[in-house]
């Protein structure tokens, strides 16, 4: 039967990990790969932002899902490229997993808020819903994991 970690030793288990170089690589390839998909997204937001004259509902919906799927999508991407080069060179790869479990979820709480901001009218209790939402969801799925 395992016992359960207090916060405070599993935060001081985490401090201590740093001291090992391939714990450093994961949080290196990690923030690296989130850098690069924040700055294609806004790339793509920017881009978008300029053919967003000439179209109608539907190309308006598929811009807004896109747009609101690039960043955690890419990142997912790029982290799971980053755990496979890992894994070749035989670091560790634990956090690659439980960021790829994070970036999946904010995928669908974005596409869960975009939907509802589609069938719903835009409404104050909306954007207080999708803050409340999404911080739940991020809250128990990293507790989960």
């Amino acid at each position: 039967m395992s016992q359960r970690k207090s916060p405070v030793e599993l935060v001081s288990e985490f401090v201590d990990s740093l001291a090992e170089p391939g714990v450093v690589f994961e949080l290196l390839i990690i923030a690296l790969a989130i850098a690069v998909a924040l700055m294609l997204s806004r790339h793509v937001r920017k881009r978008r932002l300029a053919d967003a004259r000439a179209a109608g509902r539907v190309a308006e919906l598929g811009r807004g899902s896109v747009r609101r799927l690039t960043f955690p999508l890419t990142a997912m991407l790029l982290v799971l490229l980053g755990r496979g080069i890992a894994h070749l060179a035989e670091l560790p790869t634990q956090l690659f997993g439980v960021t790829i479990a994070l970036l999946g979820a904010m995928a669908l709480i974005r596409m869960t808020v975009f939907a509802l901001r589609t069938v719903f009218a835009p409404s104050g209790w909306l954007a207080g819903f999708e803050r409340g939402f999404a911080a739940l969801v991020w809250a128990l799925f990293a507790l989960h994991v």
